[in-house]
């Protein structure tokens, strides 16, 4: 439908020249062709998962489910059914603190680029940094041959560790509100 309305379209408003829109072929496929399009779909599939963290919450389970469960990498169950701990889930109160986490930090920075604090500190997460693939080199100016210049060395966390870590900067912000308050 929408081929011919831009087809007559183009016919009405520019005097293009008017072409009936082809009928496509028709196509067989052999065992083999068929074979490969199923296993191109499912590596297809496997690369457009979502990666992270999904709630615990029974109707977020549910529509995944729905999905065939093969949308969300990382989601892993038990036999009996329940959630296996390597699975990266998160309850409502976590989901919650995580997003107050992301939240407090993205107006950190927010706060530190307006108050022109714009250092070049990129990270290095097992042997392998941004810089690598970066454009912008010329512009920053890191160098590790400068003085002062070092990546920030980041290490993998288990999930407790993380949820530790975002309990203690909570902490710290709660510590300073009080002190300034008080």
């Amino acid at each position: 439908m929408m081929a011919v309305l831009a087809t007559t379209t183009c016919v009405a408003l520019m005097g293009c020249k008017k072409e009936e829109p082809k009928q496509p072929e028709t196509v067989v496929e052999t065992t083999n062709e068929a074979e490969t399009k199923k296993e191109t779909e499912a590596k297809q599939q496997k690369e457009l998962r979502m990666n992270g963290l999904t709630s615990t919450e029974k109707a977020s389970l549910l529509l995944i489910d729905a999905e065939g469960g093969n949308v969300v990498s990382g989601l892993e169950y038990k036999k009996d059914g329940s959630l296996s701990s390597r699975a990266l889930v998160a309850n409502a109160d976590q989901m919650h603190e995580l997003g107050h986490f992301a939240r407090k930090k993205a107006l950190d920075l927010a706060r530190d680029i307006y108050g022109g604090k714009i250092d070049a500190y990129p990270y290095e997460y097992k042997k392998m940094n941004p810089c690598e693939y970066c454009e912008y080199g010329s512009v920053c100016g890191f160098d590790l041959q400068l003085e002062g210049c070092h990546y920030r060395r980041l290490s993998a966390l288990d999930k407790d560790e993380v949820w530790q870590e975002i309990a203690r900067e909570e902490n710290k912000q709660t510590d300073k509100e009080e002190r300034e308050d008080g």
